[in-house]
């Protein structure tokens, strides 16, 4: 996965956590191309076991739905249904790839960033108020202290300048940040400022070219123009297992409302974004240059 010169096909996929006949297709269809379009690694982007965090059969069904491509790394990430009980269990897996909440990979041509929106801004919505307590997918400050055994406010600070120090070496590099929450959204969820408000400046700030996230279950793309005059690509793929109605147009761009994939692809000096339908039909592409 370290060649810079070797064509790159990454997969992105977010809420694969049911495990079902739509995401096994998808697995299915990925290991069915000929070996030198096959993905190079597989971007977790969050709720990897449904509907109360990893169990023992959760990791069962995930190894069987992945088999056909069990060889190719999983780098992982956690969303909200994963906070729902001791998030500790992730961390060092010889399932996946996860060697800290947060991390940094440089991928061939690609550096990705791996984060955890949770713990930077647990209170997500403006529609819901979490418990707190184990088993809650709604996260709150107390609920992320008692999954990880230490409080939210450390967390974020942590992962904010994690997130600094991950960017700032990587600003000639094509980056791709990864998260969980979206920043902005047309799904069913109005989204509270808060995340977008600690993420953007450090976007603008270091010239990240895209921030691919999950939680809402569509497929989305919006270019977002930030402050300093830099445009990021935001991305959602949260429609792999499961699809949502697009209930609010709340920002420009392109939306589909069904069950879907989204794979990041490299050749030629371009990155190309391609979501493509539960059959593997292509119906939206974005293409930038890399950075040289």
């Amino acid at each position: 996965m370290t060649d810079p010169n070797k064509p790159l096909r990454l997969l992105m996929l977010g809420d694969t956590g049911n495990f079902n006949m739509p995401l096994r297709e998808l697995i299915v269809r990925e290991a069915a191309r000929p070996p030198a379009r096959r993905p190079d690694a597989i971007c977790l982007l969050g709720d990897n076991f449904y509907p109360g965090g990893v169990t023992e059969r959760g990791v069962r069904s995930m190894l069987s739905t992945f088999k056909p491509l069990e060889n190719v790394p999983r780098l992982m990430i956690l969303g909200n249904h994963d906070y729902c009980n001791d998030t500790r269990i992730f961390l060092n897996s010889p399932h996946w790839t996860m060697p800290d909440y947060s991390y940094a990979l440089d991928v061939g041509p690609v550096s990705l960033i791996m984060i955890d929106t949770q713990q930077i801004e647990p209170n997500w919505s403006t529609q819901g108020v979490g418990s707190g307590r184990a088993g809650d997918p709604w996260t709150t400050a107390a609920r992320v202290e008692g999954a990880t055994v230490v409080p939210q406010g450390k967390w974020r600070e942590r992962e904010l300048g994690r997130l600094r120090a991950f960017l700032q070496p990587r600003v000639n590099r094509f980056t791709v940040v990864c998260g969980h929450y979206p920043l902005v959204s047309n799904g069913i969820y109005e989204l509270a400022p808060a995340l977008r408000q600690a993420i953007m400046p450090l976007l603008d700030e270091f010239k990240a070219n895209a921030y691919v996230c999950g939680h809402e279950h569509t497929l989305e793309h919006t270019v977002l123009r930030l402050p300093g005059g830099h445009s990021c690509d935001h991305m959602i793929s949260g429609a792999s297992s499961e699809a949502r109605s697009v209930s609010v147009r709340r920002h420009p761009g392109w939306v589909h409302a069904g069950i879907g994939s989204l794979a990041l692809e490299t050749g030629g000096g371009k990155v190309r974004f391609v979501f493509s339908d539960a059959r593997g039909r292509e119906l939206h592409e974005v293409v930038r240059p890399l950075k040289q």
